[in-house]
């Protein structure tokens, strides 16, 4: 005789296996994950579908891949913030593994950023096929703008020097925000990297500067040394790898690197 107990657990089984009844992830778990300019427009169209796939919370912190203010990553991980996996310019997770502070068997290339050229929303699209042009460019404008990370310490520099301008960018207002700074009308024209240019809707993407004088930066990613959960970090990596996460990194400004490991 099959009592009340025993019938509604068969009735409750037989509803897992149909579907009828949500099953939360009993391995659930949350990764932080660090970001830098190129790579968080990839990061956060693709966080959410991780997360509805896996059942595991991304949170991301933003921060520079490089220079020395409190807000950078490097210095985030230095002063002791324990984060699970870290993505930002190959350079910096080169040093940070040299340091301790990333697991160097876990480092792998993931993109190649390269630096684009933006003017405010109605100005006239400039040409900017040539070195030569650029500087023109650059010349005829009242107001420049680069970020403080990778590209605009590149821009900075090395890329003025390279254009033989100088002395007269010297002369020209600067401001170290960016493309966020040409949305705001801070600058009429200015560089970063193309995916956080294309982010704006606010400003005109031209595209990217010269092969000549083009920076092209790989982005890396690495799993902390302090990581909470390791082996969701690993599934993320493995997501962002996927031939589905590539296609919308690609449609974001970026070249998505193909695997090694």
């Amino acid at each position: 005789m099959i009592t009340h107990a025993r019938k509604a657990a068969v009735l409750f089984t037989a509803a897992l296996l149909m579907g009828a009844v949500p099953v939360s992830p009993v391995s659930a778990a949350e990764i932080t994950v660090m970001i830098s300019g190129a790579i968080t427009p990839s990061v956060n169209a693709l966080k959410g579908e991780f997360e509805k796939k896996t059942g595991h919370k991304v949170v991301t912190v933003g921060g520079g891949s490089m220079g020395n203010g409190p807000t950078t990553i490097p210095n985030r991980l230095r002063s002791g913030q324990a984060d699970d996996l870290i993505i930002i310019a190959r350079p910096s997770v080169d040093d940070l593994a040299k340091e301790g502070l990333i697991d160097p068997k876990s480092v792998e290339d993931l993109v190649i950023s390269k630096i684009g050229f933006a003017v405010q929303k109605g100005m006239p699209v400039p040409d900017i096929s040539t070195p030569e042009k650029l500087k023109q460019v650059l010349l005829n404008a009242k107001s420049i703008a680069y970020s403080s990370s990778a590209s605009g310490i590149y821009i900075k520099n090395e890329l003025f020097k390279k254009l033989g301008i100088e002395k007269e960018i010297a002369t020209k207002k600067i401001s170290e925000s960016g493309g966020g700074g040409i949305a705001k009308g801070e600058a009429e024209v200015g560089f970063q990297q193309v995916s956080e240019l294309k982010a704006i809707k606010e400003i005109t993407l031209v595209g990217p500067i010269p092969d000549a004088v083009q920076l092209v930066t790989p982005w890396a990613v690495g799993i902390s040394t302090k990581a909470k959960n390791p082996e969701v970090a690993k599934e993320f990596i493995a997501f962002m790898f996927s031939p589905e996460s590539t296609k919308v990194i690609a449609e974001t400004g970026l070249e998505p690197v193909k695997r090694k490991k």
